[in-house]
């Protein structure tokens, strides 16, 4: 193995070392548990990705597109969640003006019966799993699988 196949990787690995110093020197709460929780949480999604676009370069070929990969994320947490699982926004971030448009959203939201919604909390319960004869009438379960085959 050539020092230039691999430099690249030492490089990049070094950066991040470097800064991941730099933020622990200028800031003592980088190196908490409660910040690197969060930074493992941030990243998640964009590590999967970022591994499912390796995975396509490695087998040179296989076309790993990364919209199918987070639909694949999505699909993957909402399959998991059963009657009783709440999913709100956090306090601290309801105040962001991105939550506030979605707030005034819901209000003349009208949710569907296996699903209670609470927009002032910004928050959502499972009341019962879906069925097909609660879904919209012009919904066409043809056509999304067909979307997500491609």
């Amino acid at each position: 193995m050539s020092a230039r196949s691999w430099l690249p990787l030492a490089s990049m690995s070094t950066l991040i070392v470097a800064l991941g110093a730099y933020a622990a020197i200028r800031q003592d709460a980088f190196l908490t548990r409660y910040n690197l929780g969060n930074l493992l949480l941030a990243t998640m999604p964009l590590a999967l990705v970022a591994l499912g676009q390796t995975v396509a370069l490695l087998v040179r070929g296989f076309d790993v597109s990364v919209a199918a990969l987070m639909t694949m994320c999505v699909v993957t947490a909402s399959y998991t969640m059963k009657p009783g699982d709440r999913v709100e926004v956090r306090e601290s971030r309801r105040g962001r003006e991105a939550f506030k448009v979605i707030r005034e959203t819901l209000r003349s939201h009208t949710a569907p019966e296996w699903l209670s919604l609470d927009a002032a909390k910004l928050a959502g319960t499972v009341t019962t799993l879906p069925r097909r004869d609660q879904m919209p009438p012009d919904l066409s379960e043809q056509l999304v699988v067909e979307y997500y085959s491609r």
